[in-house]
């Protein structure tokens, strides 16, 4: 029998169960228990948690509810590399073109995707942790706003020969 697992689940405290271990409190199902109101410790918290684990109305549910959540972050990193294209093209001030730039390198030098946790930033680094990836865009590193180390343009004239 195929379910719709896109409905919530009849008992409230067993769907709060699952939105909370699909989001929240994902690999921690005892967090889970007691935030979503079952007054379970220790051993009994484990074995209630296993049991609805084997429930496959419940396990369904949590699949959906990750499959969402999967959906939204990838559909948010979509949305944030166009965010940094449209500012790199229309921002009205340079550092922020530059910085737009700097963002989309450093995003499409780790593989395409937008990293923001602890664990994710020091994917790439070897044991002696320094980044592997070739910075994508060198020339844009520099200075903060405000600082005024500008280098001169260096101006080159082709004159074209005349026959």
């Amino acid at each position: 029998m195929d379910k719709n697992f896109s409905q919530p689940l009849q008992n409230r405290r067993k769907e709060k169960f699952c939105r909370l271990y699909a989001g929240k409190f994902w690999g921690d199902p005892v967090a889970a228990l007691q935030a979503a109101g079952f007054s379970l410790t220790g051993k009994k918290a484990v074995d209630f948690a296993e049991t609805l684990f084997d429930d496959p109305e419940i396990r369904g549910r949590i699949v959906h509810l990750r499959s969402c959540r999967s959906a939204r972050s990838i559909a948010d990193e979509s949305w944030i590399k166009d965010l940094l294209v449209e500012i790199a093209t229309n921002a009205l001030k340079d550092s922020d073109r530059i910085r737009a730039l700097a963002g989309l390198a450093k995003i499409l030098n780790e593989g395409g995707t937008v990293r923001n946790s602890k664990q994710d930033r020091s994917a790439g680094l070897p044991e002696g942790g320094q980044n592997i990836f070739q910075p994508f865009l060198p020339g844009f590193e520099g200075p903060s706003d405000g600082e005024n180390r500008y280098m001169e343009p260096q101006v080159t004239v082709i004159i074209p020969e005349t026959e």
